[in-house]
């Protein structure tokens, strides 16, 4: 059962969470924190109702709030792989420990999203051959290991699959707040633009490229849905070989072209 208490607290099976999308809050009292919008947990309460995901992996634990959120709002789940860079919270510890939740999640701190193999590693333990329903991104945002992980986890999905990208767009709204804050005068237009901003290449490239493989190859990602601060990226039917997979190699020449030449112009 999920009601919705006022526009910030929902429960769900009777366990209260508190919807604050505010990194340095704290959890209050007798609930959890969810550090997501409004709008991101009543979606994946819609995905958990359409998927009914049993096999279930996520990037980022924080502080484990949207652990637990997940392993309770979704009736079907058998097991939840949940990975972060940092230590396991002892919050998340503490709710894994009780009832029968350690039979179902599995954390594990000290995993770098960008490092494939041993991630692989920890999903051939956790689930064997059976194929993933859902996973989540939520760790690093940055391009590089977000698409490492997205190789290394895209073709576990079962065909109709899920893939979860969360705040990819925070390159553009930081961009955004810089040149607003220019154009009121608090702050000089900078003699180098792109001085003190960080010139690696966007989490948005990532996404650029779904979409564009979406139309050569449906049967790879047969949907895109895209949002600010939130992507959905739907495996196809294909076949896809695990350990060589690479997104970028399913646009076919004319997109690659296409990326590359706006690239280059912007």
């Amino acid at each position: 059962m999920i009601e919705w208490l006022g526009a910030d607290r929902v429960v769900v099976d009777g366990r209260p969470f508190d919807v604050i999308n505010v990194k340095s809050a704290k959890d209050a009292p007798g609930a959890t924190a969810i550090r997501k919008t409004r709008w991101m947990v009543e979606r994946y309460i819609e995905l958990a109702d359409a998927l009914e995901p049993r096999r279930v992996v996520e990037l980022g634990i924080d502080r484990g709030g949207s652990t637990v959120f997940l392993a309770v709002l979704m009736r079907q789940l058998e097991r939840l792989l949940a990975v972060d860079i940092g230590a396991v919270p002892d919050g998340l510890a503490e709710f894994v420990a009780s009832g029968d939740w350690a039979e179902r999640v599995h954390c594990h701190g000290g995993v770098d999203q960008a490092e494939r193999s041993p991630l692989l590693s920890l999903v051939d333990a956790t689930f064997g051959d059976e194929p993933l329903d859902l996973v989540v991104d939520d760790a690093s945002h940055l391009l590089a290991p977000t698409r490492a992980s997205f190789d290394a986890l895209f073709p576990r999905l079962a065909p109709g699959g899920v893939f979860i990208v969360e705040d990819w767009s925070w390159d553009h709204q930081v961009g955004r707040v810089i040149a607003d804050r220019m154009r009121s005068g608090d702050i000089p237009p900078p003699a180098d633009p792109a001085a003190g901003l960080n010139r690696d290449m966007p989490l948005s490239r990532l996404l650029l490229e779904c979409v564009l493989v979406s139309g050569y190859a449906p049967e790879v990602i047969s949907d895109v849905r895209i949002r600010r601060g939130w992507a959905e990226i739907v495996r196809g039917p294909a076949e896809l070989a695990g350990q060589d997979f690479a997104v970028a190699d399913h646009m076919g020449w004319l997109s690659g072209r296409v990326l590359e030449q706006a690239f280059e112009e912007a």
